[in-house]
């Protein structure tokens, strides 16, 4: 896991391309306006807050409806990224989810750090990282927005937005079921029942998935060097509970109110940590064989649990639409999101009771919303828009328990003796963990795997003396301690934003968001005044004082101004060029650390992060062709950041710091069609390059590519379906994407002598089936990665900075069979 940076410095596949995949699942008896089955459906979306054809939206947006997430069989957000060029989703747990929206990546759970990307919910915000990942499932659409959004999306949206839309009520009495086996004892059972009448609806979804860990953990069995310790055998597994009830109430044609209400349940075990230095009993460094995962013999006591995450999300939404006329109408939106994290995990990934963390996260937030819409379009009107306010608040708490046994520790990890904070600045040194964190000393694991300790005189200083060790028979010394940062943001913001249509063929878009916020940082402590072996604070820049669990906080006001411009020009019904210009913003960061002043008393030392502002320009094509058989798209951008913010690690720890300026280009298309009535297919493509500046003054980022960024991401497939002997359908869905290298830190150098890099990852996936013609029951075998790639999906971790970095495997094939009934 890769803990927040104030924690552990303590411690083109556009929309109406995509539309094309909504239709691959669709029954091929369906007809479109032009009464062609060759046709690609149009695909209506709201990403400007009124209905458009994807087609005419002068942005890059790429919507998924459910039958293109059933075809793809997308129930994840890093499923759904490998088929939208411009998004990566890294998901090395269900508790921390990385959205990547064109290299620029968003994961961090401190509660003092703006998210760069927002995950809207029916319409409010989510964006915080622990609770942003949640089920896709029964849904009306998805909609993933590039680039810069805050007249759409709220202030959240500095690089983007991902939009989810559930499905909502229907009156007609209709049910759905699904129940899926696999390998690795994969089971999913889903399904919905929706029905009313004319003034109430109901409908209530459910889903459940569970599979057994890939990665097997011998700790804990008579073969591991922890026999009676913590027993996790399978790691990296599901186990996710789901449900979703909701109500739409119709008193009158003009006045539509949906209540929603989610709650996910996850308690999958222990995400496979594996070190890269310290091998497993009988074993070796490599991420694609068995882990040892010994954890701490105090997890309960003092992390909380056992390995693994316990997390339950819940969010309720109330939306009402009314009206007014013909062309104008008023939306509320109001919004609640409160989750509750515990994940528990192994840091330096080896059999030893080293540094085992646990992260305990808590957040809860309320957003209100009202918009007045205008679409005069509906009626001739060469004008439409919006304008509305909207107030935000969230608070938050992340807190970072530690166990380690100190005899181990001091054997095992020690300061670095290349420790200079000069070479910061001289970009040609050595990597920032090499020069300035703890590493692992060579004599802390014997030939056969055992940990060694260091037996302790009490009162002796001798934490990092190069003293002798006594292979593993020295007594455990406990240590535990704790840091807890905490925020509590409220945001108020007015918006506008507009189109106006000149000469039929010319669209002009304006938009304007002026916020205001006041955001609180605070923190607090629970550290031991001395250790047994340091006779100080053990790792002191980690964790620097007790502040007894007494909260310190500062609290700053910021005022900002974000917007948009889009011109969108009709070159024929059937061709679009646009043209944008966005400015985006991540808020400051109130950066507290507990200290104390001249006469001890505790006191907020307070750090001022400056906000990251973004400038993006970008220009695209749309085009329906060859009489709406095939759609392409393609767009261009460039985008320019001011003050990037990122961490670094320093002698006092790791801090949140602006790396300095960054620039970013990139080329995204896309093509999809139908060959036949029965024979659709897609394509996609993005190329992105992005980097921090490559000045001095950057010091060890100058000129490092952006983490979690590949330089191409591509798909391509083909997708059959076909009525036959006028009962049964065919149908089938091949596909493949590709990913280029990667580097999984900042800084792009290795830690330990290890790459935190991967190299190009392409997985094969397939369904295949067979049903009856009206779409009641369905039977299917699937299979994804079916080439068996073996790949890594994260690496460096928290254990990099202690000099051990971690390796995280990518799911090897999965395969299995669903049975599916629609009424």
């Amino acid at each position: 896991m890769r803990l927040s940076a104030c924690l552990v410095r303590h411690a083109v596949l556009s929309s109406t391309a995509l539309s094309a995949l909504a239709l691959v699942a669709a029954p091929v008896a369906a007809q479109t306006a032009r009464d062609d089955a060759r046709v690609i459906e149009e695909l209506v979306i709201t990403a400007q807050k009124r209905t458009q054809s994807a087609l005419d939206v002068p942005i890059t947006v790429s919507a998924f409806d459910q039958d293109a997430l059933d075809t793809l069989r997308i129930s994840e957000f890093d499923q759904l990224s490998d088929f939208t060029p411009g998004l990566v989703v890294q998901e090395q747990s269900p508790n921390n989810p990385a959205f990547v929206i064109r290299g620029i990546t968003s994961d961090s759970g401190d509660s003092q750090i703006a998210p760069r990307v927002t995950i809207y919910e029916n319409g409010f915000d989510v964006s915080r990282s622990r609770g942003s990942q949640f089920e896709l499932y029964d849904l009306e659409r998805i909609e993933v927005v590039k680039g810069p959004q805050a007249t759409l999306f709220g202030t959240a949206s500095l690089v983007g937005a991902v939009s989810v839309i559930t499905a909502k009520p229907e009156q007609e009495l209709g049910a759905s079921a699904e129940l899926s086996y696999g390998n690795y004892d994969f089971v999913k059972a889903r399904g919905h029942i929706t029905g009313g009448n004319d003034w109430v609806q109901g409908r209530l979804a459910v889903s459940y998935r569970r599979r057994d860990g890939f990665v097997d953990n011998i700790a804990g069995t008579s073969d591991s060097q922890t026999p009676d310790g913590p027993a996790v055998r399978d790691l990296n597994g599901l186990d996710i509970f789901a449900i979703r009830p909701s109500v739409r109430f119709t008193p009158t044609d003009d006045l539509t109110v949906d209540l929603v209400a989610n709650y996910q349940k996850e308690t999958p075990p222990a995400t496979a940590f594996k070190s890269g230095v310290l091998r497993p009993t009988g074993g070796d460094t490599s991420p694609f064989s068995f882990a040892e995962l010994g954890g701490s013999p105090f997890s309960r006591e003092v992390l909380g649990d056992e390995l693994g995450l316990d997390r339950e999300r819940y969010t309720l939404n109330l939306t009402a639409d009314w009206q007014v006329s013909d062309a104008i109408s008023v939306s509320s939106v109001t919004g609640y999101l409160n989750f509750d994290s515990l994940e528990v995990f192994d840091a330096d990934g080896s059999p030893a009771f080293l540094l085992e963390f646990g992260e305990d996260a808590t957040g809860e937030s309320v957003s209100q919303e009202f918009r007045l819409n205008y679409d005069g379009t509906l009626g001739g009107n060469p004008f439409a828009g919006f304008v509305g306010v909207n107030y935000f608040h969230e608070n938050g708490e992340q807190g970072v328990p530690f166990s380690t046994d100190e005899s181990i520790l001091a054997a095992c990890v020690t300061p670095n003796p290349n420790n200079n904070p000069a070479l910061l600045a001289d970009p040609a040194t050595a990597s920032q963990y090499e020069i300035n964190a703890l590493r692992i000393q060579p004599f802390c694991q014997n030939a056969d795997a055992s940990i060694n300790r260091i037996d302790f005189v009490p009162g002796s200083p001798s934490f990092g003396l190069p003293v002798p060790v006594n292979s593993g028979a020295g007594v455990a010394v406990p240590y535990a301690a704790s840091f807890t940062n905490t925020a509590n943001l409220d945001t108020f913001s007015v918006f506008l934003d507009g189109s106006y249509t000149l000469f039929d063929r010319l669209e002009l878009t304006g938009g304007i968001r002026y916020i205001h916020e006041s955001r609180q940082g605070g923190a607090f402590t629970n550290v031991p005044d001395a250790s047994v072996a340091a006779l100080q604070p053990l790792i002191g820049a980690l964790f620097p004082i007790d502040t007894g669990g007494v909260e310190v906080t500062d609290k700053r006001s910021f005022d900002a101004v974000v917007g948009r411009f889009n011109a969108l020009y009709r070159f024929t019904d059937d061709v679009n060029a646009y043209v944008t210009i966005g400015r985006g913003r991540r808020s400051p960061v109130v950066q507290v650390d507990p200290t104390r002043d001249a006469q001890g008393r505790l006191i907020a030392a307070t750090q001022i992060i400056d906000d990251e502002i973004l400038w993006n320009y970008e220009g695209g094509v749309k085009a329906d062709l060859a009489d709406g058989r095939a759609v392409i798209e393609a767009a261009v951008f460039y985008q320019a950041y001011q003050d990037f913010q990122t961490t670094i690690n320093t002698p006092d720890g790791f801090e949140t710091v602006t790396a300095g300026d960054a620039n970013n280009i990139g080329v995204e298309g896309a093509l999809s069609g139908r060959l036949t009535d029965w024979l659709s297919y897609f394509s996609t493509v993005a190329y992105t390059e992005g980097q921090i500046d490559d000045d001095d003054e950057n010091g060890i980022f100058a000129g490092t590519r952006f983490r979690l960024q590949p330089r191409w991401t591509a798909s391509a497939g083909a997708t059959v379906d076909r009525v036959v002997l006028d009962r049964w359908r065919v149908f089938g869905t091949l596909s493949w994407t590709h990913r280029s290298s990667v580097f999984f830190e900042q800084e792009n150098r290795p830690i330990a002598g290890l790459p935190l890099s991967e190299g190009p990852v392409n997985l094969v996936n397939l369904q295949a089936g067979v049903g009856t013609a009206d779409g009641r029951w369905e039977v299917t075998g699937f299979a994804s990665n079916l080439n068996n790639a073996e790949y890594i999906i994260d690496a460096g971790n928290t254990g990099g900075t202690f000099g051990t970095p971690t390796f995280i495997q990518g799911a090897p094939r999965f395969f299995g069979i669903e049975l599916r009934a629609n009424y």
